[in-house]
């Protein structure tokens, strides 16, 4: 009887996680990537309702070696997707932890040319210690891949097909089979997506004491939310600033954060910036 129960609870609780995001990760890969295979993948039939759910593995390091430990990524975008597909992400906040698995639905009536398309996942990072070059900064994840020795193949293709079936897919850095998307990003936008109206984004002192300076610059005048959360995701501290166009301050009390690494994400529901910092 116990056994049934707990059968039951699983299955209710993976219906009500389903339910509750638009793809679930495959939990079974143990090694950083993208999967399924990008051969294997389903292909998009033209001016037909599809879909394909990519999981995300993430690294754990980065760099020769392995010389700094990934605290996590925040996937950004996914460009070069056919005309009429659009996509979104699971985590909703776009961030992978040192590790994790996460989700891509790519999803629409594809109305592009039949062909093979390479996509691009972009995602920032943030390293223990900070990465040069890179910590914060937005970079194709099968660019960020090489960071590794050995390098990780983030590589991935999105197919459209016509009635007959998919054309073997050449994966060649030079093919002459690459096709690029003709609506150029319009069409085939994130249905989750957010835009950046906030840059400039710093923290001063960082190693973070008693309290922290938070400057950004805003491109319109809104009440922003700042959330603070911790290296395991918790969020320990979140309000809401007015922000105004131009320069803006914010300063918080920092007594009660405990030692470690924390993120703190400035959002006003259309848009976000997010930026790593130190407690002592």
């Amino acid at each position: 009887m116990k056994k049934i129960i707990f059968t039951l609870y699983v299955l209710t609780s993976f219906a009500l996680i389903s339910m509750a995001q638009d793809c679930v990760p495959d939990f079974t890969v143990t090694s950083p990537g993208v999967y399924p295979n990008t051969y294997t993948a389903n292909c998009f039939t033209q001016g037909t309702d599809g879909e394909l759910v990519i999981t995300v593995k993430n690294f754990t390091t980065a760099g020769p070696g392995g010389a700094f430990t990934v605290d996590s990524v925040f996937i950004d975008s996914v460009t070069n997707l056919p005309c009429g597909l659009k996509y979104s992400v699971y985590p909703n906040n776009k961030r992978l932890l040192t590790g994790e698995a996460g989700c891509i639905r790519i999803h629409g009536v594809a109305t592009d040319a039949i062909g093979q398309y390479p996509i691009k996942i972009y995602a920032k990072i943030y390293g223990s210690p900070d990465i040069p070059g890179f910590e914060g900064a937005s970079a194709a994840l099968d660019f960020l891949g090489t960071l590794n020795t050995p390098p990780l193949d983030f590589r991935y293709w999105v197919r459209v097909k016509g009635s007959s079936t998919c054309a073997t897919l050449d994966t060649a850095f030079s093919s002459t089979a690459n096709l690029t998307a003709t609506c150029k990003g319009i069409d085939n936008t994130s249905v989750n997506d957010i835009t950046t109206d906030y840059s400039n984004l710093n923290i001063a002192p960082n190693p973070v004491k008693n309290s922290m300076i938070v400057t950004f610059d805003a491109d319109n005048n809104n009440d922003v939310v700042y959330t603070i959360t911790s290296i395991s995701g918790q969020t320990v501290k979140s309000a809401t600033y007015n922000g105004v166009s131009g320069s803006n301050t914010i300063e918080i009390d920092a007594t009660n954060l405990n030692p470690g690494t924390y993120f703190i994400r400035l959002q006003n529901g259309n848009s976000s910036i997010t930026k790593k910092f130190v407690k002592e």
